[in-house]
């Protein structure tokens, strides 16, 4: 390195000439590692816990997706409870438990998933649950295509459940 070589050749090392060659040393590397400062997050928007959850959401740039799986989970008959960096969705029987929880971040949504923990639906095991939301304990999505896959699967969780409620209902 040009440095060592320069430091290589002195002679004096007092305690001043050191402070001397630290401050030259740290402005070289400041220099030569800059780092533009990032630009501040605008501020969340005053009110409801939700209403900053979904002003995150827009800002990581995942509103549609966030407002699409909200839709969903309110067609399950799962309560939203906002919580500080994400929304849990618990079934209305208790509200110890979790069915999912949507976090948004700026390059992904990340779900985790307790099937056990969903509506006791009439007629669906939490075996059919998991078979159709996958063997996944957690959908990681950083892409629109996978969040849509898993919308997809609550689409399909919605219908069926629905169609078993047809059932009991003409019976």
């Amino acid at each position: 390195m040009k440095i060592e070589r320069e430091l290589a050749v002195l002679s004096d090392w007092t305690p001043d000439e050191i402070k001397m060659r630290q401050s030259r040393f740290s402005d070289w590397a400041k220099n030569r590692w800059f780092v533009k400062p990032v630009e501040p997050l605008p501020p969340v928007p005053e009110g409801s816990t939700v209403e900053k959850l979904r002003a995150k959401a827009e800002r990581d740039g995942w509103l549609k997706e966030f407002d699409s799986i909200r839709e969903c989970a309110k067609k399950l008959g799962l309560d939203e409870k906002a919580q500080k960096h994400c929304i849990s969705y618990k079934p209305k029987h208790n509200w110890n438990l979790t069915a999912f929880s949507v976090y948004t971040y700026p390059n992904a949504i990340y779900i985790p998933i307790k099937p056990k923990h969903f509506l006791k639906f009439p007629n669906i095991s939490e075996e059919r649950i998991q078979e159709i939301l996958g063997e996944k304990i957690y959908w990681w999505m950083p892409t629109s295509e996978m969040i849509n896959e898993f919308i997809s699967c609550l689409n399909i969780l919605i219908s069926e459940i629905d169609k078993r409620k047809g059932d009991d209902q003409s019976l």
